[in-house]
């Protein structure tokens, strides 16, 4: 088994098993990063996208992700608000539709929206 094997098996669009894969550890960075930067030019090129996330209601979460600035769990001081009206949504969508973003997400604080927020 070789890396110029596996990559040009993955540039033909078939998979590698778990055990190649725990070969491809094993081999010398250098030439793993060159292999794999072959194979992100062909399926990637050298483009990107951009994508945006607004946060639609901050704060005072219930859950205790050790990770979030939102739990209530946590004292971080972060800003707390109430889910965001659509108007103002929209417009933060679509000023980064015009900046060039192609995707914009919304996130929001808890576990799930309420049904009035979901309305």
């Amino acid at each position: 088994m070789k890396l110029e094997e596996l990559k040009n098996r993955v540039l033909q669009g078939g998979e590698i098993s778990r055990q190649e894969a725990l070969f491809l550890y094993q081999q010398p960075l250098e030439e793993l990063a060159k292999a794999a930067n072959e194979i992100r030019e062909y399926f990637c090129s050298n483009g990107f996208d951009l994508c945006t996330i607004i946060n639609a209601k901050s704060g005072r979460c219930s859950e205790n992700c050790k990770f979030c600035a939102q739990s209530a769990h946590n004292a971080t001081g972060v800003k707390e608000y109430p889910l965001l009206d659509s108007k103002a949504i929209v417009e933060e969508a679509v000023k980064n539709a015009k900046q060039g973003v192609l995707r914009f997400s919304i996130v929001t604080s808890g576990r799930r929206l309420n049904k009035e927020e979901v309305d």
